[in-house]
């Protein structure tokens, strides 16, 4: 349910917060987002995971504070969404990002926090003069587990520029905290999307999808903390692995044609991992595919999605 309704306005720019027993960082979530100066109007746009650690009690207190800005959405553990029997955010971030009214969105989850406050602005003028662009992230900091661990996700010489095919060999690129979405550019999400984990690199791939690019502004304007709750942050190097072929598999599926030209080198060499993954979990009809697979891999493609 929503908490706090306010009048409905012509926002230029959602701002989609996501959050979920994150009460050490929620309030400096938000207050980052308050500090954003823009000579247009924004809302933020808060999805509350029925967490249990006194979240839930912090984007209440602030809704109340900032009637006429926040709009709080109150979820219910029930209706979380499971993916290979991993409870997700999916329902929340999707029926969230539903009810941002903006011209464009803008993403923070409950655990990273803006810097720059400008950000919003920044974003907002680059996409205003820049239709052939769907989202516009910027460079990150990232914050360790450990105190005082800190690194910059971009070196100075990255690409700014992506395409559709480059998110599809090389996975999200962008960092979630640091974008700003182009909603017109947002399409239906297609069935495959609720079997994967990586929601933000399924948003990339569908933005990018008809020719659009993404773009990354060479300023940092966000910090990004890396801790061993986060969906991506908290998952082994061998989980990981298996959530991008399972991406990379979903995709072809889904077009053949386009895809697996991308991917057919990609996949080839991950056999031999996926072949022992499923030895090690018991998956002998699955093991044995891998293992064909990965020593005829150049005469077996027709079979490289044929469930077993």
């Amino acid at each position: 349910m929503e908490l706090f309704q306010i009048e409905p306005q012509k926002a230029f720019v959602s701002v989609c917060i996501i959050t979920y027993n994150q009460v050490s960082y929620i309030r400096e979530c938000i207050e980052s987002v308050l500090m954003q100066k823009t000579d247009f109007l924004t809302e933020i746009v808060i999805g509350e995971d029925d967490s249990s650690d006194g979240t839930r009690e912090i984007c209440q207190e602030y809704a109340e504070k900032f009637p006429e800005k926040i709009r709080l959405f109150l979820r219910d553990r029930k209706d979380v969404q499971y993916i290979n029997n991993t409870p997700t955010g999916r329902y929340n971030s999707m029926e969230t990002r539903r009810a941002c009214r903006g011209k464009y969105i803008a993403y923070c989850e409950g655990d990273d926090y803006w810097t720059d406050p400008h950000k919003l602005q920044k974003q907002f003028d680059y996409l205003e003069d820049n239709t052939d662009c769907a989202v516009c992230g910027t460079f990150v900091k990232v914050l360790g587990s450990t105190k005082g661990e800190e690194s910059t996700l971009y070196d100075e010489d990255v690409c700014l520029d992506y395409l559709h095919e480059d998110f599809v060999r090389e996975g999200a690129i962008l960092q979630t905290c640091s974008i700003m979405v182009r909603v017109s550019d947002i399409p239906e999400f297609p069935e495959w999307t609720n079997r994967v984990i990586w929601g933000d690199w399924c948003l990339f791939l569908l933005v990018t999808r008809h020719g659009k690019k993404a773009h990354i502004l060479p300023e940092e304007c966000a910090v990004y903390r890396m801790h061993g709750k986060g969906t991506y942050s908290g998952a082994t190097e061998r989980k990981r692995g298996l959530v991008v072929v399972s991406m990379w598999e979903e995709l072809v599926a889904w077009d053949r044609k386009r895809y697996l030209p991308l991917l057919r080198d990609k996949l080839g060499a991950v056999y031999p991992f996926l072949a022992l993954c499923k030895l090690q979990v018991g998956e002998i009809p699955q093991f044995f595919k891998y293992s064909i697979l990965a020593t005829f891999n150049k005469a077996s493609w027709k079979h490289v999605f044929t469930k077993s």
